[in-house]
């Protein structure tokens, strides 16, 4: 049977480990705009961490146990605080066809989300902004970056595609139809390297 997750989730459980089958979901705590990342032992990709009120209850005030003592406060020393990954929370509508995100903020053209799970298995964000410019965020082990311009020229309502490639997972290809009508790429290498915007 599975070791219980220390928080619950309503999500599948994703980004499993192979060797150590640690894996994570995020869930935001009922009745508040906080959310969490539940990381879960034992389990296998796609498992859902089931929730009930009790079970709530006992496992928030483990985190609680666990946050406490990990911070050094038990002994009566303060210690870093407990750092993880900062999802981009929902997309939410703004004004003018607009949207941003919850948690990273932002201002860009709803639906224009492109998601890649970079090898790491931390995330990586591509939208359109409101200036036509391919803009990126990502995860970092402590929070996130902040909001970095790809520049080019994009069309909203067209082509934006996000293409990763099996036999280099370090590697990417953003497409998008350029305001010339024509398409257009940007190339990520294995290194992080970016090339120009190049018509196809």
């Amino acid at each position: 049977m599975p070791h219980p997750a220390i928080l619950p989730a309503a999500a599948g459980v994703g980004a499993i480990n192979a060797t150590t089958r640690i894996g994570s979901a995020t869930q935001t705590l009922p009745g508040t705009s906080m959310q969490v990342i539940v990381y879960a032992r034992g389990q296998a990709e796609g498992d859902v961490m089931a929730r009930t009120k009790h079970s709530l209850r006992r496992r928030l005030f483990r985190l609680t146990a666990a946050v406490v003592v990990g911070m050094g406060l038990v002994a009566g020393t303060a210690g870093p605080a407990i750092a993880a990954p900062q999802p981009p929370g929902a997309e939410e509508p703004t004004s003018g066809g607009f949207c941003t995100y919850h948690n990273w903020g932002g201002r860009f053209y709803c639906g224009t989300g492109r998601v890649w799970a970079m090898p790491n298995r931390l995330r990586e964000l591509f939208v359109i902004g409101t200036d036509l410019s391919v803009w990126t965020r990502w995860e970092t082990t402590n929070g996130s970056s902040g909001w970095v311009d790809l520049q080019g020229a994009c069309l909203p309502a067209y082509t934006f595609v996000l293409r990763t490639y099996a036999a280099s997972p370090a590697e990417m290809r953003l497409r998008c139809t350029g305001t010339d009508y024509r398409i257009w790429y940007k190339h990520r290498y294995s290194s992080g390297a970016w090339t120009g915007w190049n018509p196809e």
